[in-house]
């Protein structure tokens, strides 16, 4: 392996980059494209080599969230003081350029010592949640996908630049978190929030537009709030899309809420639901995982069919 020598020593690494080039062109290792920031390709594929392979990965709009094997967070993409989803708060606050680009995933200092079990991804908030059962949340949320609620000078949290514990969810044991894809335009970023806690509680926070929350309402929710309309019911998981909720009980039922503009509810129609309803068309089928889109669903059943919904 002649990689880390030619990264170390300036003449060697013209040979290395002549040697992934044809490689290149036989087909046997294509090479995406270079980022811009990077001169060569040697130093960048060593330095991708090195990162410890993922066990968690998320991608949101313009940025990617990972945990590697020994639990840690890193996260790469696009970023901005307006949106700060990457949680690299001292590249954005340090006298620097109002953006940053992270072309290799990167740990985030503000999440050292935290060992993360789960991430999620929105369009401009980005949540953990650690093995010991604590969700953290970052980025930018004018509505309280956040979660922070008011600071002590009576301010709402819209925006976070790195990892902030949620207080609200002190005492829950969450074992897992969904952020929605949407930001509905600048200044618009109707995102929310959805936890699971490992007795089955479900928590939603964030924009109550079109009743996405499950709360009976459309009012905006800043703190994690409980979702009474599924207390009877033990939910595995979550999903978020732009302006719908979906859960996934223990049982395999799926449960659909919020906007069904696009038919993303499954409930035939295209009316909203204010809570949390069953797909019925989907009850003689057990349902193992769910996925949110924007404006759709996938659903995938334990014996292997998978199941779409939505535009």
């Amino acid at each position: 392996d002649i990689g880390p020598l030619a990264y170390a020593s300036r003449p060697l690494l013209g040979a290395v980059e002549a040697a992934l080039q044809l490689r290149a062109q036989d087909g046997k290792d294509p090479l995406p494209r270079l980022p811009a920031c990077e001169e060569s390709w040697a130093p960048f594929l060593l330095r991708l080599d090195r990162l410890r392979a993922p066990t968690v990965v998320a991608a949101g709009d313009r940025h990617c969230l990972f945990v590697d094997s020994e639990r840690r967070l890193l996260s790469c993409g696009f970023d901005s003081q307006h949106r700060a989803v990457l949680g690299h708060a001292h590249d954005l606050t340090s006298g620097g350029p109002p953006s940053l680009r992270l072309p290799v995933p990167s740990l985030v200092p503000a999440a050292a010592g935290l060992r993360v079990r789960g991430v999620a991804a929105g369009a401009v908030h980005s949540l953990l949640v650690t093995e010991g059962g604590d969700v953290y949340s970052w980025g930018s949320s004018k509505f309280g996908a956040l979660g922070h609620g008011v600071d002590c000078d009576g301010r709402k949290v819209e925006r976070q630049l790195e990892p902030r514990r949620v207080e609200a969810l002190a005492g829950v044991r969450v074992v897992m978190v969904a952020a929605s894809p949407s930001h509905g335009g600048w200044g618009l970023d109707y995102s929310h929030s959805l936890a699971v806690a490992d007795d089955g509680a479900v928590f939603s926070w964030g924009a109550g537009k079109d009743s996405r929350l499950g709360h009976g309402s459309s009012n905006d929710v800043h703190t994690p709030r409980r979702i009474d309309a599924l207390k009877k019911q033990r939910v595995a998981s979550v999903a978020a899309g732009e302006n719908h909720s979906v859960a996934l009980s223990n049982e395999g039922r799926v449960y659909t809420w919020g906007s069904g503009r696009w038919g993303q509810l499954g409930h035939g129609s295209l009316r909203n639901a204010r809570l949390p309803r069953a797909v019925d068309a989907l009850r003689d089928v057990w349902v193992c995982s769910v996925a949110c889109g924007c404006y759709h669903n996938l659903a995938l059943a334990w014996e292997g069919g998978v199941y779409s919904w939505g535009p």
